[in-house]
């Protein structure tokens, strides 16, 4: 019955590694959680010299979570529909959800060369269709359009994607889209940095961060 939990927790750890978006931030907490949790039971089984080993099932589950977090180093990147639409403003959520999700294990692109080299040449198909979006005249953006938006256009490379990035973040603000007045502020942030001056609003780091 015990090898039967321990495969069975394996495996659910697993595919919420695989599957799951947003499972590496998760695992990552559980991971120092339960480290955390083991740490103290075996200060107190010295303590009190006890023989219980209660402390080392939290260690197992810190290894279930380094092993779900390890699938998700595994997992290949969503193919990237760049191809225009009928609908913009839906296409735009379906790039803002990809380019989100290419970020959302954040030790990827720090540790794995290929994997960072394959998330900017998304980005830059992806900056590229907004662009094609805002200059042709028969479209009209959303409010949630022009959040989405920004937040492509705010992992641009030039001073003019950030600048651009922060004025459809302001109008989005006007209608108060949830994020959207960080938004601004984060975007006015990096076009500042990007062309030599200080940031206002202490959002970026001197790298730029990634959001």
């Amino acid at each position: 019955m015990k090898y039967i939990l321990v495969i069975g927790g394996l495996i659910i750890f697993m595919l919420f590694g695989y599957f799951v978006q947003w499972s590496p931030l998760v695992l990552v907490l559980l991971t120092v959680l339960f480290f955390i949790i083991a740490l103290i039971g075996f200060i107190i089984k010295l303590i009190k010299k006890s023989k219980s080993k209660w402390w080392l099932y939290p260690l197992y589950l810190m290894l279930f979570s380094i092993i779900g977090l390890a699938v998700t180093f595994i997992k290949p990147l969503e193919e990237l529909n760049s191809s225009n639409v009928k609908l913009p403003n839906k296409h735009l959520e379906y790039l803002y959800t990809t380019d989100q999700a290419d970020r959302q294990n954040l030790l990827k692109p720090l540790l794995i060369k290929s994997y960072r080299a394959k998330m900017m040449k998304r980005d830059s198909i992806r900056l590229r269709v907004v662009l094609n979006y805002i200059n042709r005249d028969s479209v009209s953006l959303s409010p949630k359009g022009n959040f989405y938006a920004a937040m492509i256009l705010q992992h641009g490379k030039k001073p003019n994607h950030y600048k651009l990035a922060h004025e459809l973040a302001l109008e989005a603000a006007k209608h108060d889209v949830q994020n959207a007045e960080w938004l601004s502020k984060a975007t006015y942030d990096r076009w500042m940095l990007s062309i030599g001056k200080p940031q206002k609003y202490n959002t970026q780091n001197q790298t730029g961060s990634e959001h």
